[in-house]
C-alpha cells in the first residue's frame, strides 16, 4: 500500500488515513502523540519510533508478506524504511479500503493511493517516493486513486470509490 498523506492536527487524538474491512483488518496512522501507528491485522498494533508533524505532506508505504504463519512487514516514510518487523498470522484478505476512517476521523488530506497485489522492493518504493505525490504506480497496481477531484480508479480496474465527506482541492 502507497499513499499520501497531510495531517491538519495531531495532537490529541488517534487518526487512520487507512482503514480496510470491518474491525480495522488493517490501519495506518498516528496515535495522540504523533507517532506512527500500524496495525497490520488481528488488532496486533504496533507503534513507530518516528512521529510526523502537522501541515506537512508524507509519503508512507507498507509492505507486507505471508510467510508460514506470520507476516512480515516493512514500513516507509518519505522513501526510508522506519519500522519492520514479523507479527503472528497472515494477511486477510481485504474486502475494502477506506481512506479517512469514519471512527477515528482523519483530519487532513490523501493523496495517491495505490495498493498493490505483492510487496514492493526497497528500489520500487525509492522511485515512487522519487516520483512525487503525482507519480503513477511503479508496477501493476490492484488501483490507483490519485485523488485529485474524484474518487475513480485510475488504475483501468473500475474500482471507483465513493466520497463521503470529501473535499477536492490541490496539495
Amino acid at each position: 500500500m502507497s499513499f499520501w498523506f497531510y495531517s491538519n492536527t495531531t495532537t490529541g487524538i488517534y487518526q487512520f488515513p487507512f482503514n480496510s474491512n470491518p474491525e480495522a483488518n488493517w490501519r495506518l496512522g498516528f496515535n495522540s502523540g504523533d507517532a506512527l501507528y500500524f496495525d497490520p491485522g488481528l488488532h496486533q498494533d504496533i507503534l513507530e519510533s518516528t512521529t510526523i508533524s502537522q501541515d506537512t505532506w508524507y509519503s508512507m508505504v507498507v509492505t507486507a508478506q505471508n510467510s508460514g504463519g506470520n507476516t512480515n512487514y516493512l514500513v516507509y516514510l518519505d522513501g526510508s524504511e522506519v519500522e519492520s518487523g514479523t507479527v503472528s498470522g497472515n494477511i486477510a484478505s481485504v474486502s475494502y479500503l477506506q481512506f479517512g476512517n469514519e471512527v477515528w476521523a482523519f483530519s487532513g488530506r490523501i493523496a495517491n493511493v495505490q495498493p498493490y497485489s505483492s510487496a514492493l522492493s526497497p528500489s520500487q518504493v525509492s522511485t515512487l517516493y522519487g516520483k512525487r505525490m503525482e507519480g503513477s504506480p511503479v508496477t501493476s497496481a490492484l488501483g490507483w486513486w490519485p485523488l485529485d477531484g474524484n474518487a475513480n480508479d485510475m488504475s483501468g480496474g473500475g474500482s471507483n470509490g465513493v466520497a463521503t465527506g470529501v473535499t477536492y482541492g490541490a496539495p
